[in-house]
C-alpha cells in the first residue's frame, strides 16, 4: 500500500478519490477547544431535523450533528425539573449516527472530575417516538456506566439547571480528541466484560462486518451472500454486528488482526478497531460517505477504500440499489 495516501484512497476511482480528499481537507480539529454553557430555569423544546438550520438557526438554538434541533426558552410559568441536567441532544436510531451523533456531547459528563457535577442526563426525540432504549443502544450506555441515569424526553420540558457540552464530532464540520475520550470509555467498558479468547477461542481471525441479514438490506443490496460466502472462503469470520452484543463485538475486534467492513453505517464500528489492525472498507456505492473521512481522521486510521460496486444501468429514483461486484 501507498504509505503517502493517509486514507489509502488510490483503492477508489480517481474522481470519488478527488472528492474525498476535498472533504477531508475541509474538516477542522478542535480538540481542546470545546466549551460548555450552564443555563438555568429554561424550556427544553425539541424541534426535530431541520435540513439547512445552520445556516439561519432560530433563536436559543441547540444544534446536534445531522442538523437536529432543540431551542431553549425562558421556563416561565412550566415546573422546572430539579437537579444539574446534561443535555445528551437527540437521541438517534440509526446505528451509525447514534455511535458518533447521540454521544458526541457525553464527553463533559464522562470525565471523572465532573463525576459530581451532575445528576442525569436528558436526550430528546420527536414527539410518539419510543423513550425506552432495549439492545446495543442501551447497552452501549451501560458500557459508559451512565444507563441509569438517562432519561428521553418527547415533549417541551423545563430544568433549573441545564448543563450543554458542545457537540464533539460533526460529520463534515469538524471531529475531536474529546470524541475519541468517549469511545475510549466504550471500549474500556466492553474488555472489562470479559476476556476476548474466551469469546472467540483459538488463533485470532480476521473479521468481515456483513450487512446481508439486516433486513431492508436484503432488498436492495444485490450479492451480499456471495460476497459472505467469499470471505468465509478466504479465512474470514463473517459477523453480523446487529445480532451481536456490543461488548463481544468491541472485544472481537479488539483481538482481530484484520477488520474488513462494507460502507456505511456498519463501518463507523471500525472506530473500535486496534490501532495496528489493518482496516478496509468495500464501498458499496456511488455516493461518498463523509462520514467515514471524519471518522478515519479522528481515531487516527487508515482504512484501505476498495470501490466494491457495479452500478445498475437505469439508477432508482432513490439511488438506494446496491449491487456488489
Amino acid at each position: 500500500m501507498d504509505d503517502t495516501d493517509p486514507t489509502m484512497l488510490r483503492f477508489l476511482r480517481p474522481r470519488k478519490a478527488e472528492a474525498y480528499r476535498a472533504v477531508e481537507a475541509g474538516l477542522a480539529d478542535r480538540s481542546g477547544s470545546l466549551c460548555v454553557r450552564v443555563c438555568h430555569d429554561v424550556l427544553l423544546r425539541p424541534l426535530g431535523q431541520m435540513v439547512g438550520v445552520t445556516a439561519a438557526p432560530p433563536e436559543g438554538a441547540v444544534i446536534d450533528d445531522c442538523e437536529y434541533v432543540s431551542v431553549l426558552e425562558p421556563a416561565a410559568s412550566a415546573p422546572a425539573r430539579p437537579g444539574r441536567t446534561v443535555y445528551g441532544g437527540y437521541m438517534q436510531r440509526c446505528w451509525g449516527h447514534f455511535l458518533l451523533g447521540t454521544t458526541a456531547r457525553l464527553w463533559w459528563a464522562l470525565r471523572s472530575a465532573n463525576a459530581g457535577e451532575w445528576d442525569r442526563i436528558v436526550f430528546v426525540c420527536e414527539p410518539g417516538a419510543p423513550t425506552a432504549l432495549d439492545g446495543n443502544y442501551r447497552l452501549l450506555l451501560e458500557l459508559l456506566g451512565i444507563a441509569d441515569r438517562v432519561e428521553i424526553v418527547d415533549r417541551p420540558t423545563a430544568f433549573s439547571r441545564l448543563i450543554i457540552p458542545d457537540i464533539a464530532y460533526e460529520h463534515d464540520v469538524y471531529y475531536s480528541s474529546e470524541m475519541m475520550e468517549t469511545i475510549g470509555a466504550i471500549v474500556r467498558g466492553a474488555m472489562s466484560r470479559g476476556d476476548s479468547g474466551a469469546d472467540s477461542p483459538g488463533e485470532p481471525r480476521p473479521i468481515f462486518l456483513t450487512r446481508s441479514r439486516l433486513p431492508r438490506a436484503r432488498t436492495y443490496e444485490v450479492n451480499s451472500r456471495e460476497l459472505d460466502r467469499m470471505m468465509a472462503a478466504n479465512g474470514y469470520e463473517v459477523v453480523a454486528p446487529e445480532h451481536m452484543p456490543l461488548d463481544r463485538l468491541i472485544r472481537l475486534m479488539r483481538r482481530a488482526p484484520e477488520v474488513v467492513s462494507v460502507s456505511g453505517s456498519l463501518a463507523h464500528n471500525l472506530v473500535f478497531a486496534r490501532p495496528d489492525s489493518l482496516l478496509v472498507i468495500f464501498d458499496r456505492g456511488a455516493i461518498n460517505n463523509v462520514f467515514q473521512i471524519s471518522i478515519s481522521l479522528m481515531a487516527r486510521q487508515r482504512p484501505a477504500m476498495v470501490d466494491a460496486c457495479q452500478l445498475p444501468l437505469v439508477a432508482p429514483h432513490s439511488g438506494r440499489v446496491f449491487m456488489y461486484w
